[in-house]
């Protein structure tokens, strides 16, 4: 299980610029807009009559802050068979972003691949919680569900998601995000793939 480089993360950056105004961007949409058009020099843009860039834009933006991930290498259905632990938590991804601030939030996705390898007619339960920090304690998650999967003739490969937005109250540095997965009975497998991303965004509000 790895991590890629810093070259992708770039790459990921670049594709979500599209939705976020990232920390390098300048200006706002509607000004470029208006430099596009190429509009004589002493032309407005034509944005609400409410509008102001330097204020108005600022405001109501969102910069992407900071992006992490994990990845199952490779990340695909796997022929090994990761069993779930009955009565514990598997720790099963961990994400560490460098700095938030706060107001800012933090917005949790991914997916797992499971499997139940139970016998005809055994639904399985999973429970998927998401920490905050270094301390696992059940009950201070900050996400929890639970996943049902069919047994072994039905539909008992699944890819599952999960996502879950996180309020960050104070600054921090190397904030920790961990998955957890925890079965209810034996016969419960990680499959994959495996993938846990998480945006610190930065609201202007």
């Amino acid at each position: 299980m790895s991590r890629r480089g810093d070259s992708y993360k770039e790459e990921e950056f670049k594709e979500m610029e599209k939705y976020y105004y990232y920390k390098r961007k300048k200006e706002c949409g509607c000004m470029q807009d208006w430099k596009d058009k190429k509009h004589d020099k002493k032309d407005k843009c034509h944005c609400d009559k409410h509008h102001h860039h330097q204020k108005d834009c600022k405001k109501n933006r969102a910069d992407l802050r900071d992006f992490e991930y994990y990845v199952l290498d490779p990340n695909k259905f796997s022929e090994v068979d990761v069993e779930i632990p009955v009565g514990s938590e598997y720790k099963t991804a961990t994400v560490i972003l460098d700095k938030v601030k706060k107001g800012d939030v933090v917005w949790l996705n991914g997916v797992v691949g499971l499997k139940n390898d139970s016998s005809l007619g055994d639904e399985d339960r999973i429970l998927m919680r998401i920490y905050r920090g270094p301390n696992m304690i059940p009950g201070q998650e900050i996400y929890k569900a639970k996943v049902e999967i069919d047994s072994r003739g039905d539909d008992n490969f699944v890819v599952e998601p999960f996502s879950h937005v996180d309020m960050i109250m104070d600054k921090e540095d190397n904030l920790m995000y961990t998955l957890t997965l925890e079965a209810d009975g034996e016969n419960s497998f990680i499959k994959g793939p495996i993938t846990f991303t998480a945006m610190a965004i930065d609201k202007k509000y």
